[in-house]
């Protein structure tokens, strides 16, 4: 490293220091594929990615790495498509990072526009790509029908209107106006229940209905598409729990989410935690460390930025290109920033290379671009062919891993156990005496229950029903139901926790979400927020150092998941950390018991300690405190755990009587 981009920056590198005693033989390799002139540079890609293959399948034969220890890093995954087929061929495991994408996937587009349809069958969009996805899967012609029809008396027409009365489209074939009718018959169903039924549990009875993940699964990449299903159900189950007026809202959500290009990732699979090979950007990479880094087509050329008529800086002034003639104080301007982004292409090259922490392979194609990676490090190394293993530069051994054109054979397919001699045989001997079904079960053991469960579930349990608070009567039938302002109030307080105004403006609470509420639900919420938020909470809320509303977690016991939201964590500017839960109705002895479990957990997961809990109750403003400094955590944990074996036993009971 410091060898290379002493060359590379001309001197102005500074060194860095070796931590780690060196391991004998080369810890620098070099691939580089000559490119082949008059042909693409896919082809050396190819090339390259084939002798990559080979050096993994060698490196882990020699037990020098295992898959999971070997990371592939691109300046862009654009191109990653060749190193995954050959990585595949060659019977390698590997999983893709890929950046977040989610919204866009396809088959999430497809229950989005599915949502919509819930909500207003007319829109032609959202209709068109539903009609055409798995979800119903007409083919194009009879899309062509649909819209010719609809569209034939008035342009402005809904492509509903033809997909409502398919009768009368007398083109479409039988076996497709089947699917067209079953389709009807689960939208018309779905849009009766969408005001009865939660948001996860529509999309749910349509996935079933449909087989629609397994239509995916048959597809290509199938098992990850049907995992961001999986994950999209997740998010419309959290999302519908704070959402109190339908899905509306909810599909102009996801809408806008996709449209600011919000980051989201896809659902992770199994791989990506077990032992394989991993692909992702260097950017992906910043704070991470693997033993053996692969950086990964370097003979890849980045594109110039373009430059338009006008270039301005505040040392040169403005600079203009007109007709291809730039003027002198456009071209200044043009090699500053030419400079500027060849500085950030050397940053991002030191990223990639100081994340091997044993091994770094430096690969790509040279003989193209002068400006690439990998001609910048061949021209700085003086690299040239050779059927040497290794070579010496500047006192260092640099080992060259040999270029492959034919991929590595592929691994022998492991013959299916029912298909195995000595299995087949020991099916056809009878053993009567044998009690199968005996020698397969388990033992029920308690300490190895692993039932999830929740804080709350855990704290009502345990609460035997007493009451510290009630909740103000409700006598008014037409009011909002008090879990639908709870989950309203609690939205309103997230929005300020991470706002923090100094005073709530009125038009706050003019809101476009807030406008479906009664006049007396709003001002009911109007009292409720300002009263904390112009006391003294508010005011510690505002002045803390760091705030996390509406915090969930997932805290692994050792006999099973306890999951949980806290309403408000935050640093008072003392540096004590606070936990608040807000209460909206009727309060239970269960929630000291919440408040203490969620208190125990947030110092499991980030060592730092709770100081005090506070129950806040909006009808009153009233408050109760908790002091937790100084308090026995082990009985807390020992509460905890009694608690997870009570539940345990009473779901193991319900599922033994069911």
């Amino acid at each position: 490293m410091n060898a290379l981009f002493a060359d590379l920056t001309k001197g102005s590198f500074e060194p860095l220091v070796p931590v780690r005693k060196a391991e004998p033989g080369p810890a620098v390799e070099v691939l580089c594929v000559r490119a082949e002139e008059g042909l693409g540079l896919d082809r050396s890609r190819v090339r390259e990615a084939r002798s990559l293959a080979w050096y993994i399948r060698e490196a882990v034969k020699k037990k020098r790495f295992k898959h999971g220890d070997i990371a592939l890093l691109f300046r862009s995954l654009k191109k990653s498509h060749l190193y995954e087929k050959e990585l595949a061929d060659a019977g390698i495991p590997f999983h893709v990072i890929r950046p977040g994408d989610f919204f866009e996937k396809p088959e999430v587009r497809d229950l989005v526009n599915f949502l919509s349809l819930l909500e207003n069958p007319l829109e032609d969009v959202p209709l068109a790509g539903v009609l055409r996805s798995p979800l119903v899967g007409i083919g194009d012609e009879t899309l062509f029908w649909l819209a010719r029809t609809a569209k034939s008396a008035r342009r402005e027409a809904s492509l509903w209107n033809a997909v409502e009365k398919e009768e009368g489209v007398p083109e479409i074939a039988e076996a497709e106006r089947g699917k067209i009718r079953s389709f009807l018959g689960l939208l018309k169903g779905l849009r009766g229940q969408k005001d009865s039924l939660g948001l996860s549990e529509l999309v749910l009875r349509a996935l079933r209905e449909t087989d629609y993940e397994a239509r995916l699964m048959t597809e290509e990449g199938g098992r990850q598409k049907a995992a961001n299903v999986r994950k999209l159900v997740d998010l419309l189950e959290r999302l519908g729990r704070k959402n109190v007026f339908g899905i509306g809202d909810l599909v102009w959500h996801l809408s806008r989410l996709s449209e600011q290009e919000i980051r989201e990732s896809e659902a992770h699979l199994a791989e990506e935690r077990s032992d394989s090979v991993r692909l992702l950007t260097v950017h992906q990479a910043k704070g991470l460390e693997f033993p053996c880094v692969i950086v990964a087509d370097m003979g890849r050329q980045e594109n110039a930025k373009p430059r338009g008529p006008f270039l301005a800086r505040e040392d040169e002034g403005l600079g203009l290109n007109i007709n291809k003639s730039p003027d002198a104080c456009y071209q200044r301007i043009n090699e500053a920033l030419k400079l500027k982004e060849s500085a950030e292409q050397d940053r991002v090259l030191y990223v990639a290379l100081t994340r091997a922490r044993e091994r770094l392979v430096l690969s790509g194609a040279a003989g193209g671009s002068s400006a690439t990676w990998m001609a910048r490090i061949v021209k700085a190394m003086g690299l040239e062919p050779a059927a040497k293993k290794t070579f010496k530069w500047k006192g260092l051994a640099i080992g060259l891993v040999p270029v492959h054109d034919e991929p590595p054979p592929r691994p022998r397919a492991k013959r299916p156990l029912a298909e195995d001699p000595a299995f087949r045989k020991a099916l056809a001997e009878p053993s009567p005496a044998r009690d199968w079904e005996s020698a397969f079960r388990q033992p029920e053991k308690p300490y190895e229950q692993t039932d999830d469960t929740t804080v709350s579930a855990l704290a009502a349990r345990a609460a035997e029903g007493g009451r510290v608070m009630e909740e103000p009567d409700q006598d008014d039938p037409d009011a909002m139901p008090a879990d639908e302002y709870g989950t309203l109030f609690h939205r309103v307080m997230e929005l300020l926790a991470h706002s923090r105004p100094a005073r709530v403006p009125e038009s706050f609470f003019r809101s476009p979400f807030l406008q479906p509420l009664t006049d007396e639900t709003r001002a009911r919420l109007k009292k409720d927020t300002l009263v904390f938020w112009d006391g003294p909470w508010g005011a510690e809320v505002r002045s803390s150092k760091k705030r996390y509303p509406e915090l969930p977690f997932v805290y692994n016991t050792g006999r099973g998941l306890l999951r949980g939201q806290i309403d408000l964590i935050y640093q008072t500017k003392e540096g004590e950390w606070v936990l608040l839960d807000y209460k909206t109705g009727a309060v239970t002895a269960a929630h000291e018991l919440q408040l203490s479990l969620y208190a125990l957990v947030f110092k499991r997961l980030t060592g730092e300690e709770i100081t005090r809990g506070v129950l806040y109750f909006s009808a009153t403003g009233e408050t109760i405190e908790f002091p937790y400094a100084g308090r026995d955590e082990e009985a807390v944990e020992r509460r905890l755990e009694t608690l997870i074996f009570q539940d345990g036993s009473v779901m193991n009971n319900k599922k033994g009587s069911s």
